[in-house]
């Protein structure tokens, strides 16, 4: 289909299970695709299907129905953004599930791999802001692979959190020649929303794009070279060793409203650890892929064990 998945902006909300799923597909394409409501992208057509009866019963089933949705079967509506009156349709649909979550504190997840759709999106956003802040909803967008400060300002401003994903590792080239080098070299702003004091929680995009384990995403924010090397980040934008490791635990741990029981180890959280084969610290910085766990425990309990505790016996 020609699709640039990296450049093109795809989004979804993550809200307690059952989830409320929103789904997109390209036109003609038989397959759904495991995504959401994609869109708001200046050269794109997309059909994309809001499932209201399906929000509807999650809502009724969790006591939150402050106002019935208006009856309507699943929405399909083929739109190309660009268009003023598809656009307005678009910013609409959004703006009712937006409404939706805040009046109910529900929290979302968005994605938008480019600044334009970032941009779209927080309109939407700081309008539902004005009657329901969102400052500790924990509402949080993902990937912003070409993410500005002003577009990091207005986030900062609703206290939106920021889930930076593995693309650019993999999709640094296409990055900079749609974009040119210098947003490359910043590409994911990671160091910048830091500064910006905004929440960063890390992920992997894995199994869509990225690697099943974090250590090869670490190892990119410390490193900031792309696959191959094909793209180098700047240096005044990698991150300290205990910058990016808390990304993937102490603050995933708080994206995910779990800050209480994981995240760090200290007295009344649960047992979550490993223990590593190599000295994460200390290793050279570009065989940080390449650590592994001989000692897993969850709860406390034993998850994976390589051979180490019989090993160590007398």
């Amino acid at each position: 289909m020609g699709v640039d998945h990296f450049s093109l902006p795809w989004f979804f909300w993550r809200v307690p299970l059952p989830a409320l799923r929103f789904v997109a597909c390209c036109p003609g394409a038989s397959e759904v695709l495991p995504c959401s409501f994609g869109g708001l992208s200046s050269n794109s057509t997309w059909i994309f299907c809001a499932a209201w009866e399906a929000i509807e019963r999650w809502a009724s089933s969790q006591s939150l129905h402050s106002q019935r949705l208006p009856r309507r079967p699943p929405i399909t509506t083929a739109c190309r953004w660009g268009r003023a009156s598809h656009h307005q349709e678009a910013r609409e649909e959004l703006m009712k599930v937006a409404l939706f979550a805040a009046e109910r504190r529900i929290p979302i997840e968005i994605h938008a791999y480019t600044d334009d759709a970032a941009n779209a999106i927080l309109d939407v956003f700081e309008a539902v802001h004005k009657t329901h802040p969102l400052n500790d909803l924990r509402w949080s967008i993902a990937h912003l692979n070409t993410g500005s400060e002003r577009t990091l300002d207005r986030m900062q401003r609703m206290g939106l959190a920021y889930s930076v994903q593995m693309g650019p590792y993999f999709g640094a080239p296409a990055i900079r020649e749609a974009n040119g080098a210098a947003v490359a070299a910043v590409s994911p702003p990671t160091r910048l929303a830091i500064d910006k004091g905004i929440m960063v929680a890390g992920g992997t995009d894995s199994t869509r794009i990225g690697v099943a384990g974090v250590w090869q995403a670490i190892e990119y924010h410390l490193t900031g070279r792309s696959l191959g090397g094909m793209v180098q980040k700047a240096d005044d934008q990698l991150l300290t060793r205990e910058e990016a490791l808390r990304l993937y635990a102490r603050n995933a741990a708080w994206i995910g409203f779990a800050e209480e029981d994981r995240g760090k180890l200290s007295a009344g959280k649960l047992a979550d650890l490993a223990v590593l084969d190599k000295p994460y610290m200390t290793m050279p910085v570009g065989e940080i892929d390449t650590v592994r766990s001989v000692l897993t425990l969850l709860g406390g309990k034993f998850v994976h064990e390589a051979g180490v505790i019989k090993a160590a016996r007398p």
